[in-house]
């Protein structure tokens, strides 16, 4: 019975540290940051936030240019927040956090939570919120270090130098390739119109366009023409089967040679064209 109750103690403490099952393991090098005032994180907890590379913790200061973040002793301590078991319930028990649940993170000195925001080339994509952004998984590794995973950038908070405002940034991941099916729609002029958006649900940037699933020619419509001009060639990109659009052809298009998302795209295939019922290509993806 003794050796029962033992082998249970062991298993909860066990489950305290050790990642769950279903939760991939954080990229390498996207776990930098430590805790100062908690052994391990908890809910409603006041911690300070130190990363690897920087010698003062992280928090609260008011900057000219970008998010109003900087290392500093005088930031103010965080806290994870759960969001609340239902409406209208502050629930503000201290217990060991999971690498699976999403919380906020409080900043006592501004009180508010950091969030992110979408911001120019060069700043760090966060911003302060009066109300609670839950977008933030934490994952804590066998050394003690952790990783601060965003829901809504889909990419881990690390350090990263920048020309203004704090040196943050999200880990760059490998691009992932997604599938955009244009959907065929009646003939017109000899053309049938394709029209289609890649949403991906976060932010991202597209590095890639590759027509390489349809065996279709596949004539890009170019800003400012309508798919009635599918038969001028200078009017149109077109992309034979196999081939990819040019990183100067996806400026012309899109405006930037990585648009950002969501990705809007108006095309046409000849009517004489064996096409079914969408045309898919496939879209290199960089998420954040």
């Amino acid at each position: 019975m003794f050796r029962c109750i033992i082998l249970a103690l062991f298993a909860v403490f066990a489950a305290t540290l050790l990642p769950s099952a279903a939760h991939a393991q954080p990229p390498l090098g996207t776990a930098q940051w430590t805790t100062e005032g908690t052994p391990m994180p908890q809910t409603n907890t006041r911690f300070l936030l130190f990363n690897e590379l920087e010698s003062q913790p992280l928090g609260y200061d008011n900057r000219t240019f970008g998010v109003d973040l900087e290392w500093t002793t005088k930031g103010g301590d965080w806290e994870f927040r759960p969001a609340p078991p239902a409406p209208n319930v502050n629930d503000r028990r201290r217990r060991a956090l999971t690498n699976t649940e999403t919380v906020a993170m409080f900043n006592w000195r501004t009180r508010r939570y950091l969030v992110q925001r979408s911001r120019s080339l060069g700043r760090a994509e966060l911003e302060w919120s009066k109300t609670p952004g839950f977008q933030w998984k934490v994952d804590r590794q066998f050394d003690g270090k952790l990783a601060l995973f965003n829901e809504k950038a889909q990419s881990h908070l690390v350090y990263e130098r920048k020309t203004l405002g704090i040196n943050l940034g999200w880990a760059k991941l490998p691009p992932e390739t997604k599938i955009l099916s244009l959907p065929v729609q009646q003939p017109f002029g000899g053309f049938h119109l394709l029209v289609g958006t890649l949403d991906i649900g976060a932010a991202g940037k597209v590095t890639a366009i590759r027509n390489d699933r349809s065996g279709n020619l596949v004539r890009f419509v170019r800003p400012g023409k309508t798919t009635q001009d599918c038969a001028v060639p200078n009017f149109t990109i077109m992309v034979p089967a196999g081939q990819s659009l040019k990183p100067g052809d996806i400026k012309s298009l899109f405006g930037s040679e990585t648009p950002r998302l969501p990705l809007r795209v108006v095309a046409c295939v000849a009517q004489g064209e064996r096409v079914s019922f969408s045309v898919p290509l496939s879209v290199d993806v960089q998420r954040g």
